[in-house]
């Protein structure tokens, strides 16, 4: 990946990655990584990113609760379990994390093999939302 485009991300999320092969992996598509011998596509990269986004949504919506505790130390949030599922649910759908990458301008980085350029599918919905998922892992574990 170009140096340009590595900094240009960087720039935009505020986040300099330790190991620039995983931002690479996280912007490859399967059709490229098959005309191209030594790449690696960011499927598994989507899937750990997919967990780690639970996660770190997850974890945001608990702390804002953590001073709601009873007298023996229990959270005891002031809204129940399934509004807080559903804020989840809509902070990490497909339409919200494809929205980040078209604000982020990012769909344009990722490389593609022939296939998918003739298809523009980095114009796709489920292609930007595996794409932020995929950066998603690139930063937990770059």
């Amino acid at each position: 990946m170009d140096q340009k485009i590595v900094e240009t991300i960087e720039r935009k999320i505020g986040y300099i990655f330790r190991n620039e092969i995983l931002l690479e992996q996280a912007f490859t598509r399967s059709s490229y990584a098959h005309e191209h011998q030594y790449a690696c596509d960011n499927e598994v990269l989507e899937f750990i990113g997919d967990e780690a986004l639970d996660y770190a949504v997850s974890k945001e919506i608990v702390s804002d609760y953590r001073h709601h505790k009873n007298e023996k130390g229990f959270y005891c949030p002031p809204t129940d379990v399934g509004i807080l599922t559903d804020f989840k649910k809509e902070c990490v759908d497909s339409a919200a994390l494809s929205a980040c990458i078209d604000h982020l301008e990012f769909a344009q980085f990722l490389l593609m093999g022939n296939s998918d350029i003739a298809n523009h599918v980095n114009e796709q919905q489920s292609v930007k939302e595996d794409l932020f998922e995929a950066i998603s892992c690139a930063i937990v574990f770059g």
